[in-house]
């Protein structure tokens, strides 16, 4: 089975409903999304989010103070059936709510060109190769792709186990191990998630061949406050929520090296 597949991440889904209505705090890549975008959106514009959970960036996006329609695609069913649900009865000042549908970065389900504007915020990191995600991106967008991924000076691709102890992020679909029996004989995690790290020069590389792409950036993800980080902290009891340590984002024992991919069309 592959490792994502079926995933209901329920906790984590409902804390961005609380997101979506306002109740929790808005996500400060959500933020950088907005300024990212601003100059390049226009009245009528088209946009997706590929890993959207819930749809919470919508709060976000609908201060661009522009007519935008938003779709989203996720592979966590639950937060699909969640977000559908309570955006219908949401109303945005400025955005045409056009629904959630199950579907994978690497499989997006619409044709070429669909989209003015696609946005996809810590996905490529959780798959075992991002450049077929990135070459489905850049299909189905017309003009600008907005990428925010784990990027270093090599590629470390990193199997975090799973077990019996996990069942909380959502995983009571699949056989999980016990502890003692995580690892198989070959040193192989029966169940785990990808945390993976992108070379730059591997991206550079690959992004370099694309012959659909006019320019792209990939630059260090500064874009974010502090303060800001430790208020959501403050009011977030999920399961290694990212936190604030000596100016750095962390989850658990990872250091996050987010970078931002902005590419155009």
């Amino acid at each position: 089975m592959d490792y994502l597949q079926g995933q209901v991440f329920d906790s984590y889904s409902n804390y961005n409903l609380e997101r979506l209505l306002g109740k929790k705090p808005e996500k400060e890549s959500s933020k950088a999304v907005v300024e990212l975008i601003k100059s390049e959106t226009k009245n009528g514009d088209n946009i997706i989010e590929v890993g959207s959970s819930v749809g919470h960036l919508m709060r976000t996006l609908d201060k661009l103070n522009k007519n935008i329609s938003y779709s989203g695609i996720d592979i966590d069913e639950f937060a699909i059936s969640k977000g559908n649900e309570i955006s219908k009865s949401t109303k945005f000042k400025n955005i045409d709510f056009r629904g959630l549908q199950i579907g994978k970065v690497d499989n997006i389900p619409f044709p070429d060109d669909s989209f003015d504007i696609s946005i996809c915020l810590n996905v490529l990191e959780h798959v075992n190769n991002p450049i077929p995600g990135i070459k489905e991106l850049i299909r189905t967008t017309k003009r600008l792709i907005i990428i925010r991924t784990m990027v270093g000076d090599q590629t470390f691709i990193v199997k975090e186990s799973r077990n019996l102890e996990h069942l909380s992020l959502g995983y009571q679909h699949l056989q999980l191990p016990s502890p003692k029996n995580e690892i198989d004989n070959v040193g192989e995690p029966k169940v785990f998630a990808y945390q993976n790290i992108y070379g730059k020069s591997f991206l550079n590389e690959n992004l370099g061949d694309i012959e659909s792409i006019k320019s792209y950036q990939i630059f260090e993800d500064n874009m974010w406050d502090e303060k800001e980080y430790l208020k959501d902290s403050s009011v977030n009891s999920l399961f290694r929520r990212t936190e604030v340590i000596n100016g750095a984002q962390t989850r658990g024992n990872f250091i996050d090296t987010n970078f931002w991919i902005i590419i155009k069309k």
